[in-house]
């Protein structure tokens, strides 16, 4: 029985999957489009996130060497960082650089490539500059011809699109495009276990900004040194003004073991951010992504800036959330 799984397993075709972290099942919104393939294709994982900040690129190249050399690859689901033309630093750079050879290497291989698209709302997306969009897309295409090649839209053959606006974040020629039900709505969509919905309580979506794992990659000193403090004071207050409890789903990088004031004085669950939104009365967020479970069970919003938040690049994220959604932030 066991050789003939093995040899069962040797004949499906194979899928390399270059990420940061490895895709976790039902954990990850990715899941929900590979598990349909789970039958017919085996699945490689290489996660690059120890040898970027471990500054040993050389030996994550030298190991995709040996997976391309030894396997025969049918697709390549590319989860490499996209170039932000906004951040110049060497350190960003350097990490661009290391993606472009990433994708340069598969390629020589002649192996199809895809990628995902997961649409964020933007300033784009709200008055006035939803009517300029259009010529957004077109500069951004052109744009495209002039930039270094490692801050060129990726060389791709497949882009997975989830949302109506996806579609318009692609600026490149000869992709194919893969229509996908928005992974929220999939994910939303599953029978949850209801958490004690007797109990009325609102849920603070934690983005976990002073301690952000994207930090090492960019190399962006972000200063929210009072923010958690901040943070806080509004949750206590709100809790005693409306005499409320209040929930924090933390955010899925988030250390727990390492206490701040946030950890000490809130009850904070991790992994069940749409099972607490579905459950709450209300939805205190910045500009999370987790903002869409709010939406998809007709949840109110309540959002929130710091002073610090708004001297940083988060402002206009925040600031579109809440225009899109006709809020006040608070």
């Amino acid at each position: 029985m066991r050789s003939f799984k093995k040899k069962q397993s040797y004949l499906k075709k194979k899928i390399l999957i270059i990420s940061r972290y490895r895709i976790k099942k039902e954990k990850d919104y990715k899941w929900s489009f590979l598990k349909d393939c789970e039958t017919d294709f085996e699945f490689i994982y290489l996660n690059y996130d120890q040898f970027l900040l471990k500054n040993n690129k050389k030996l994550f190249i030298k190991r995709l060497v040996k997976i391309l050399n030894l396997n025969q690859i049918s697709l390549f689901i590319d989860l490499t960082f996209l170039a932000d033309l906004n951040i110049k630093n060497p350190t960003y750079l350097e990490n661009i650089k290391f993606f472009y050879e990433i994708r340069e290497l598969v390629k020589k291989f002649n192996i199809k490539s895809l990628r995902f698209n997961y649409p964020l709302l933007t300033k784009w997306d709200v008055f006035p500059w939803i009517y300029l969009s259009p010529l957004r897309f077109l500069y951004k295409f052109c744009q495209n011809f002039f930039l270094q090649k490692y801050y060129k839209f990726p060389n791709t053959d497949y882009y997975c699109v989830t949302g109506q606006n996806g579609k318009y974040e692609i600026f490149k020629n000869n992709i194919k495009i893969i229509c996908f039900p928005h992974f929220d709505f999939i994910i939303n969509s599953l029978n949850y276990k209801k958490i004690n919905p007797k109990k009325n309580f609102f849920v603070y979506l934690d983005q976990n900004y002073q301690f952000s794992h994207d930090i090492k990659i960019i190399d962006y000193k972000y200063k929210f040194t009072t923010f958690e403090e901040e943070i806080n004071n509004f949750l206590l207050s709100l809790k005693k003004k409306l005499n409320i409890d209040i929930v924090i789903a933390s955010h899925p990088k988030r250390n727990l073991s390492k206490k701040s004031i946030l950890t000490k004085n809130w009850k904070i669950i991790k992994g069940k951010t749409t099972e607490l939104v579905a459950n709450s009365k209300a939805v205190i967020a910045h500009n999370s992504a987790s903002i869409n479970y709010a939406v998809l069970n007709n949840k109110p919003l309540i959002f929130l800036t710091t002073n610090q938040l708004e001297n940083s690049d988060m402002f206009e994220t925040i600031n579109s959330y809440s225009k899109y959604f006709k809020k006040k932030k608070i």
